[in-house]
């Protein structure tokens, strides 16, 4: 942006090398603008490319330039080739927003991208989108293969990126779950004998059986489980019934205090959540905590949402949050002599 607030520049990242890579197209557009005003030709190829790195071109009229275009060099043909795969790419990611409809779509679209033998720039942004975007899609779609073939795209382009290694994790977890479902039904479906908790668990883990015709089949599979899958049957049956509570716990924005109350009944009946559900039952009784002004329950959610969350900074920070305002508010109400 100049002085005068006209904004010059839209880096495509935020890290050092896009901001420098801008710096370094003001400069480029610059020379070339006043090399073109002066009669020089040959130079549009250029000039859009310096545009689109100072993010000054919509992808539709890169498109429409880009097609106009007479003799481009075999380094711009490429990176005008490499930006339109990236464009495409962005285009995809906004239909996966649009509902389970949107997300089989992009998914397709960017296997059809790879089959055809695109793939997306090295740089943060269109590489994490595509590989994540796609990896969402075999999740969704109990496609293992899928799943790996994203992790092994982000591990390609993107070795060691630190802020991806949280996200990394809870993919391969989900490519593992969708792989032990596989195996085990394949298993089931030869004949094998004694799977069918461990199916059952494997169905609940990938989100393919729904809560009802779960607590159905697991309580006609107590009967005959051994002692390890009863136990995990169980286990899974509180997941399920703190997601009951979960599910209906707002009408609209508002949170009902029956639900808080249901879900501290089920910690006090047995025991702080299941580790599948904790975070979001911490994040909601925090959230009744601050609007109860209740600083025991803020310290217990502060608690829980540490061991939920054990590396993530940001839960850290607001437990540290949770914390501080509960000693906050037992400092105040000893002043006010009601504590």
């Amino acid at each position: 942006m100049d002085a005068a607030g006209t904004v010059l520049a839209q880096p495509r990242g935020r890290e050092v090398a896009d901001f420098d890579a801008a710096l370094t197209a003001l400069g480029r557009l610059a020379d070339l603008e006043r090399r073109a005003a002066a009669g020089e030709t040959g130079l549009d190829a250029e000039i859009l490319l310096a545009e689109h790195t100072l993010g000054r071109v919509s992808s539709e009229d890169f498109e429409r330039r880009a097609a106009e275009l007479t003799e481009p060099t075999p380094e711009q043909a490429a990176a005008i080739a490499q930006i339109r795969v990236d464009n495409q790419v962005a285009e995809l990611a906004g239909r996966a927003r649009q509902g389970r409809a949107g997300l089989a779509a992009a998914g397709e679209g960017l296997l059809a991208l790879l089959e055809a033998g695109k793939r997306p720039s090295k740089a943060l942004q269109p590489a994490a989108t595509f590989w994540v975007t796609l990896a969402r899609y075999g999740q969704e779609f109990h496609q293992p293969e899928v799943m790996r073939r994203a992790l092994a795209g982000l591990a390609e382009d993107l070795p060691g990126e630190a802020q991806l290694k949280p996200l990394v994790a809870s993919l391969t977890q989900g490519a593992e779950r969708l792989e032990r479902h596989a195996d085990l039904k394949a298993r089931v479906d030869a004949g094998e004998k004694g799977l069918e908790a461990d199916l059952l668990l494997a169905e609940h883990a990938i989100g393919k059986v729904d809560g009802a015709a779960f607590k159905e089949r697991a309580q006609a599979l107590l009967e005959t489980a051994t002692v390890a899958q009863c136990a995990a049957l169980h286990l899974a049956l509180r997941e399920v019934a703190f997601k009951e509570v979960l599910d209906s716990a707002f009408e609209g924005r508002q949170l009902k205090e029956d639900s808080v109350k249901a879900l501290l009944a089920l910690i006090e009946e047995g025991g702080d959540p299941p580790p599948a559900i904790a975070g979001r039952t911490w994040s909601v009784l925090a959230a009744w905590a601050g609007q109860a002004l209740d600083p025991d329950l803020m310290e217990r959610c502060a608690r829980g949402l540490r061991q939920a969350f054990p590396d993530n900074a940001a839960v850290r920070t607001r437990a540290e949050r949770l914390e501080q305002d509960a000693r906050k508010l037992r400092a105040e109400r000893a002043e006010d002599g009601g504590g």
